[in-house]
């Protein structure tokens, strides 16, 4: 996983940098976002480094391009596959991380989790599941916020949840973590 930094007028402001610390296998889809406090954060896929499969790993940068955290892992749960994660800043300094884990984490075939962990890298609350419906697949997870970064939105597809494949879900939390619908809400209204 690599870096470089622009000005808003597209002229380089840090060349390019190396953001992985772990070498060995591959580390792919990484995703980065913009801190309340100016640093940004990078979040990457990489492959045995906990041990097993794919983990979700995570670096912290000022907006200079120095190391503000070195590499650490986000997920706890390290057991098959935690994949392709994404992340999002909220208005309180912390950030959201989210991804999918492979083959029964959740009690079935895969689930979405997320953690938040603040500006210093310190966990505020540890990794949890964000789907309420567990049959089959929850992959492709994507998060984004609303309401000046107060509330989070994932949103997810899930694979045999009806008797239709490829079913999209969302669900909203606040930023302390805490689940603003009870369950999952249905995107689409048509089937596939």
């Amino acid at each position: 996983v690599y870096g470089r930094i622009f000005y808003p007028n597209g002229t380089e402001a840090v060349e390019e940098f190396q953001v992985n610390e772990f070498i060995p296998n591959w580390q792919e889809y990484p995703k980065t976002t913009v801190l309340e406090n100016g640093d940004f954060v990078y979040v990457w896929e990489s492959y045995g480094q906990d041990g097993y499969g794919e983990g979700v790993h995570a670096k912290i940068y000022s907006a200079n391009g120095s190391v503000v955290l070195p590499e650490f892992t986000v997920n706890d749960y390290i057991y098959n596959h935690q994949q392709l994660p994404d992340v999002t800043a909220l208005s309180n300094g912390n950030f959201f991380v989210c991804w999918y884990s492979y083959h029964g984490q959740d009690g079935d075939d895969a689930g979405i989790f997320g953690e938040i962990i603040d500006e210093d890298g310190n966990t505020i609350k540890s990794e949890f599941q964000i789907n309420s419906k567990t049959k089959s697949g929850q992959y492709f997870q994507t998060v984004g916020t609303m309401n000046d970064r107060t509330t989070i939105v994932i949103a997810w597809n899930s694979l045999h949840e009806s008797s239709n494949e490829g079913q999209l879900y969302a669900r909203t939390l606040d930023e302390d973590g805490n689940f603003l619908t009870d369950e999952e809400i249905k995107i689409n209204s048509t089937p596939d």
